[in-house]
């Protein structure tokens, strides 16, 4: 960019820009997090109207109907464009809205009064869009938004029509908010002038520097048609990095005070790098840095994979061995820590997660160019195993190609490609519990009516059957097992974490068992084994669901709800639900948790989740607009999918949720609630398992039963058997001292976590390999002729239990311990073989 304007400071723009809204009688509202509120439908805020858009529908009443901010963004949609001059992954966005206020005179008059008369632009380097009007959609141009530019001075030369796709905002969806915007350009002097009919070059002449107005108008409705809104609202934006850039003659965002800092310190790292790696690394780490302030970890899916993503990128272009990109998001957080709290406030969780992504990578691409160098020998590369590298090491396909160009080999990436999308296949197709696939996708029958939320019974049409292969079949016979596709059902069909309905299917000719039942774009395949008789394709039949089934699935599915209402009571509401399971009386609930949950907090979670039991709580079930129960405040669950009209279950002050599954009536229903494991599931994951009902008395009794037997054995009684075993516990420890380990016995593996293993003939106590452990500050393994023990230190997030259960299961031996120490039986099995199993674990451990 040749036009220098002024030298300003991006935080002189951000007080003028404030200043100027001040003035005019906005208020300023709060930046918010990026991580969106109860917004399933975005992964990050990525405009400042985001974080406010329930003002816009009519769902929540703003503060003030005039409103200004300055708003923290992450744009994930532009990863792959970041590089060149003004695209970025993360911005500040500056914003002012109208709510049912004033309207596109005013907007843009506020718009250009900021530009030229605070901003000092001159009139002549400002170029303005405004949408042409669509004749497919039966709307017209904008010529108010025109008339406005010319009477505020703008040359009707510098006014560009645009269409739809560039000045036609919304709906976010197929339905709903939508309206015309006019965006304003400033030219640049570089490159190929505009003139009526030319092109309007956007990349390199005239950059936008305004969104001066969205002017939301209409509500596209199902058929297609644009009706008139009952209130108008205007939302306007612009890119602090760009308005920056462009006020101060700069070549591209990357000059400006808000990421040069980082820039020119990678350049003095990465000396060779060329200008677009070296912009690419300074926006990336900046917007890793900025969302594991927000305490969000890395992970393989949601919101998570961005960050993992972005890491993993910049190991690829960074490419050197001995260099820690660490430094680099230290010297963003000390830079940058005034302007954003989060950085300083969080500093060490950003470093742990950040330094712990990045060892994780290293030996994933240490193992995955270890294999590339092995097959490098044959001269080629085939797809089949760059395929295998992608799949099952986790390197990345644009490490596979640098590798063989730079080593002259050939690589098949037609097979490559056939391999991969026959993956994305597999990875659609519905499978079921018995690990039979059912493609329903696609298939040219209605979707199933399910009515097994108000009955249990129905009478239905058969439409297909299918036999185990998927041969599509008109009939079938006594003995076969068959997928049945029927008009309408009253079976569940296993979703949302609920196991399925089990249930019989039967008419005048013939009967069968329905053993689950599977879903896909709303068809509903039912397994069934046809017990008599013969069913044919278009015949009528009745269906009743296993009632004892249905209920016990019901009750702990309820018991769900309760259970994260309680973990959200003890241990706040940042914690949220990353999966569960739900059968017959029996539960598993996955969260967010990073630190230690005692027995007493079990016991706490429990007695609340009883309490609320014997409050014999009524079950409220509605079903409303996704907008309208996020404004009540229902629970979602991070990246899940919903449709514009929801299911929401309500134990009134207890717990609201938008959820698909069967409950109970009453929480009363439920019976009784007990916890039966905890356990960590992976990085920043727990697990708890419980039991509902039956199955949770049986066994609370079954302990109580081994108690006493116990008791009956030590002959004592309730009150003093613990004093009993503690004093037998002592004697045991007298008598067999705690062995010391030499240390130098030892054999280390190199690795981004210490680890240490030792081939002995003795026996050696917990304590001992704990020790161990905690002096390497790594994981401890202690091998005879019959049994492994394993330790870790307290500094590794690795669960010691988990660790070994999952090593040990490759080798068919099986084993038990906690998150610190575990062991687990080898008879049989050579201890090198056992130690090269754990070498591979914890190298791909997520």
């Amino acid at each position: 960019m040749v036009v220098y304007l002024q030298k300003i400071s991006s935080m002189e723009i951000k007080d003028k820009f404030l200043n100027f809204f001040i003035k005019n009688k906005h208020l300023v509202i709060k930046n918010s997090s990026i991580i969106p509120n109860n917004d399933p439908t975005l992964l990050f805020i990525n405009s400042g109207m985001a974080a406010i858009k329930n003002y816009f529908t009519g769902n929540e009443l703003p503060p003030k109907s005039e409103l200004c901010n300055i708003q923290s963004c992450v744009r994930t949609v532009d990863i792959d464009a970041t590089g060149d001059k003004h695209h970025l992954t993360s911005f500040q966005m500056l914003g002012s809205w109208s709510i049912g206020s004033y309207f596109k005179e005013k907007a843009i008059e506020l718009a250009f009064d900021f530009l030229v008369n605070h901003l000092n632009i001159p009139k002549k380097k400002l170029y303005v869009s405004i949408f042409s009007g669509d004749k497919k959609i039966g709307l017209p141009l904008d010529q108010e938004s025109k008339d406005t530019w010319i009477k505020l001075g703008i040359d009707e030369n510098h006014i560009i029509a645009l269409g739809k796709k560039d000045n036609f905002w919304g709906p976010a969806s197929e339905t709903g908010p939508c309206g015309p915007c006019t965006e304003v350009f400033f030219d640049t002097g570089v490159g190929e002038q505009y003139f009526s009919g030319a092109n309007f070059d956007t990349k390199e002449r005239y950059i936008e520097i305004w969104n001066a107005g969205v002017f939301i108008m209409f509500s596209k409705d199902a058929n297609g048609n644009f009706n008139d809104l009952p209130f108008k609202s205007v939302d306007t934006g612009a890119g602090l990095e760009r308005l920056t850039m462009t006020l101060n003659g700069l070549e591209s965002v990357y000059e400006t005070d808000l990421l040069f800092p980082i820039k020119k310190f990678l350049e003095t790292q990465f000396k060779e790098y060329d200008e677009k790696n070296i912009r690419i690394l300074t926006d990336h780490l900046r917007t890793i840095t900025l969302i594991l302030s927000e305490k969000q970890n890395p992970s393989n899916e949601g919101r998570g994979y961005i960050p993992r993503k972005l890491i993993r990128k910049c190991m690829i272009i960074s490419n050197k061995k001995d260099y820690n990109l660490t430094r680099v998001v230290e010297f963003i957080i000390d830079k940058y820590g005034n302007i954003n709290e989060n950085f300083l406030k969080n500093k060490n969780f950003i470093i742990n997660e950040f330094q712990a992504e990045q060892d994780k990578f290293k030996e994933v691409m240490k193992v995955g160019i270890e294999k590339l160098e092995s097959l490098s020998k044959s001269g080629k590369i085939s797809g089949k195993a760059a395929f295998e590298l992608t799949t099952t090491f986790g390197l990345p396909f644009d490490i596979i190609k640098d590798f063989s160009l730079k080593n002259s080999l050939k690589l098949n990436k037609i097979e490559f490609n056939k391999l991969f999308e026959e993956h994305k296949k597999i990875s659609r197709v519905f499978s079921n519990s018995e690990n039979d696939l059912f493609i329903l996708k696609g298939l040219s029958v209605p979707k199933t009516k399910f009515i097994g939320y108000e009955s249990t019974k129905s009478k239905s049409k058969v439409l297909k059957i299918f036999s185990k292969d998927l041969k599509e079949l008109k009939s079938a016979k006594m003995g076969e097992k068959v997928f049945i596709v029927l008009d309408s059902t009253p079976i569940y069909a296993k979703s949302g974490g609920q196991d399925s309905d089990t249930g019989k299917i039967f008419s005048n000719n013939f009967s069968a068992i329905i053993e689950y039942a599977n879903k896909n774009d709303g068809i509903f395949a039912h397994f069934c084994n046809i017990e008599n008789g013969i069913i044919e394709e278009n015949s009528v039949v009745d269906i009743n669901v296993n009632l004892d089934k249905r209920t016990k699935n019901s009750r702990a599915h309820s018991a769900t709800h309760l259970l994260q209402s309680a973990l959200k009571e003890i241990f706040g509401t940042d914690l949220h639900q990353h999966g569960s399971k739900v059968c017959e009386d029996k539960l598993s609930f996955d969260f967010n948790f990073t630190d230690k949950i005692s027995q007493t907090e079990i016991f706490r979670i429990e007695n609340i989740v009883n309490c609320n039991i014997l409050k014999n709580i009524e079950v409220n079930i509605s079903e409303m607009s996704l907008n309208e129960a996020i404004k009540q405040g229902a629970t979602t669950i991070f990246n899940e999918k919903y449709d514009d009209t929801v299911r929401v279950v309500n134990f009134y002050d207890v717990s609201k949720e938008l959820c698909c599954g069967t409950h109970v009536k009453r929480t009363g229903d439920i019976g009784i609630f007990t916890v039966i494991s905890f356990e960590g599931i992976g990085k920043g994951l727990k697990r708890i398992t419980a039991l509902t009902g039956e199955k949770a008395l049986e066994y609370i009794q079954n302990s109580i039963n081994k108690l006493n037997i116990a008791m009956k054995m030590m002959g004592v009684n309730s009150d003093s058997f613990l004093d009993k075993l503690e004093k037998i516990f002592k004697e045991k420890t007298k008598e067999k001292p705690s062995k010391k380990i030499d240390n130098s016995k030892f054999k280390f593996i190199e690795g981004s976590i210490p680890l240490g293993y030792y081939i002995c003939d003795s026996e050696f106590s917990s304590d001992a390999v704990i020790n161990v452990a905690e002096k390497i500050k790594g994981i401890a393994i202690l091998l005879n002729t019959k049994r492994v023990s394993l330790a870790v230190s307290k500094n590794i997030k690795i669960d010691a239990k988990n660790l070994l259960c999952t090593t040990l299961e490759t080798i068919g031996c099986k084993g038990g311990g906690n998150n610190r120490i575990a062991s687990g039986g080898i008879a049989d099995i050579c201890g090198e073989k056992v130690i090269d199993e754990f070498i591979k674990q914890i190298r791909f451990l997520s």
